[in-house]
């Protein structure tokens, strides 16, 4: 699904497991652990192929069909907070 080409990246100091209802990111730094549902998991999949949220929000649109603005809405909160956390950020 995704084919991109930019600039968000996980934190190499996070590892991501995936399960039937999304994925749980570890923070090895501080040993926290952070869960995200299904439509988490897909941002993060845009993230690791190296695209933008404009990128993201489209992919979720064709996917869900959900509201473009909605989508751009909902993947820059998720991604904002992923950062804020030191989770992720720009390459």
């Amino acid at each position: 699904m995704w084919k991109c080409g930019n600039t968000r990246v996980l934190s190499p100091e996070v590892v991501r497991t995936a399960h039937a209802e999304g994925v749980v990111l570890l923070d090895r730094r501080s040993g926290r652990l952070f869960a995200a549902n299904r439509i988490g998991a897909e941002i993060l999949n845009g993230v690791e192929a190296h695209c933008g949220s404009d990128a993201i929000a489209a992919g979720l649109c064709e996917k869900y069909g959900v509201p473009l603005d909605r989508a751009k809405a909902d993947t820059s909160a998720f991604l904002n907070a992923l950062a804020a956390r030191g989770l992720a950020g720009d390459a």
